[in-house]
């Protein structure tokens, strides 16, 4: 059964790493089709023609999205709905923006932030270094593994039982009872492994084709939500990537004529952090209730920058401006968190796995002293 497991557990990690991969390069069209959307609202033209007249101008798998689209908004469906349809791995944020602007009537500015803040960031970076080496460990240890199970640990205990070794180390003992369970109930490897394959594709599908639904609690995104939101440094990640997405509808909703609360429900609607969103929520309903900005967005926990922009921007003309450079504040500091995870990503995995074979190495190393004194034991 081990033996079926170890083929069975690399071609899963293969068919996973695909069906991310697959997602990602679905995910990367969604600027291509926010540029088409902006480019057809701000000048005028009529959706649904301007949709086809632009898809004939895009590859194969952009142009069949933009006709779908099309296909839809001629039923009468609304963009949002056409774009979710036509397009399931539309990132979350985009979508959320969408539908948030064609509620409020701000569409056409909320399309303009969104490809400008497409624009402005970086090309790909590629994978991080530790995750090939992550999945390169994750075949190769389990394969050395497996095969000192099979092989070598059985052998031990008689090996030192022959030359009167009565007591091994712990550390070893624990190794040959881990081997034991393995070799002689060899039907929960592959059990355990279809259950991770499992979980790991529905949370695939979940990520890339379930996006947060605005005003609406989802258990399984509050969950992680709550955890991001209410660890030290993962919170700091949280609020800053949320901020980033928010921003640009928030700026974008204040530069339309709308007043601060309305621009803050609909930068609310983006798909972000669930405590980020409800917060902006609670603050524009501090406002619509007669608080101050400034102050009630201290009390709400809102970052310094933004207390910062507040304070200088108490007319809409100079708020939208500090949002601009916020924007670009924002955009940057997601960007430096993103290289920090990754950095750290790398020796984490590092020493889990120096962990692991440390054990082992020690679970075998240490019997050759007891075993050497007893051979030295038996010659004088």
């Amino acid at each position: 059964m081990l033996f079926f497991t170890l083929p069975l557990l690399g071609v899963s990690v293969i068919a996973i790493g695909a069906l991310f991969a697959w997602f990602r390069i679905r995910s990367l069209r969604g600027p291509a089709v926010v540029h088409s959307l902006a480019l057809i609202v701000g000048q005028n033209l009529p959706l649904a023609a301007g949709l086809r007249a632009a898809a004939q101008r895009e590859r194969k798998p952009l142009r069949r999205i933009l006709e779908r689209m099309a296909q839809r908004l001629e039923r009468g469906d609304s963009l949002a709905t056409s774009l979710r349809m036509a397009y399931p791995a539309c990132p979350g944020y985009i979508f959320g923006a969408i539908q948030g602007a064609e509620e409020i009537g701000t569409l056409p500015s909320v399309l303009r932030a969104l490809a400008s803040d497409e624009r402005q960031r970086p090309p790909s970076r590629g994978i991080s270094p530790a995750v090939p080496y992550f999945l390169g460990m994750l075949l190769l240890v389990p394969l050395v593994v497996s095969a000192y199970c099979i092989f070598i640990a059985p052998k031990l205990k008689d090996i030192f039982g022959d030359f009167g070794v009565a007591q091994l180390p712990t550390p070893t003992r624990y190794l040959l009872a881990i081997c034991g369970a393995a070799t002689g109930n060899s039907a929960w490897p592959p059990i355990v492994l279809f259950t991770l394959i499992i979980g790991v594709v529905q949370f695939t599908l979940w990520r890339y084709l379930t996006p947060r639904v605005p005003d609406r609690l989802q258990w399984l995104p509050a969950a992680f939500d709550a955890l991001a939101w209410h660890l030290p440094l993962a919170r700091r990640v949280a609020q800053t990537r949320a901020l980033a997405r928010q921003l640009p509808v928030l700026q974008a909703a204040i530069r339309a004529g709308h007043d601060l609360p309305v621009s803050l429900r609909q930068a609310a609607r983006v798909d972000a952090n669930y405590f980020a969103r409800r917060r902006l929520r609670r603050w524009a309903d501090a406002i619509e209730a007669g608080d101050d900005p400034l102050q009630s967005a201290r009390r709400m926990g809102l970052p310094a920058p933004l207390l910062a922009a507040l304070r200088a921007g108490r007319d809409p003309g100079d708020l939208g401006a500090a949002l601009a450079y916020l924007c670009a504040y924002y955009r940057g500091l997601s960007i430096h968190w993103e290289h920090v995870l990754a950095s750290l990503l790398t020796p984490c995995v590092v020493l889990t796995w120096g962990a692991c074979v440390g054990f082992v190495a020690l679970a075998v190393i240490l019997p050759i002293v007891s075993l050497t004194e007893a051979v030295m034991a038996r010659m004088y």
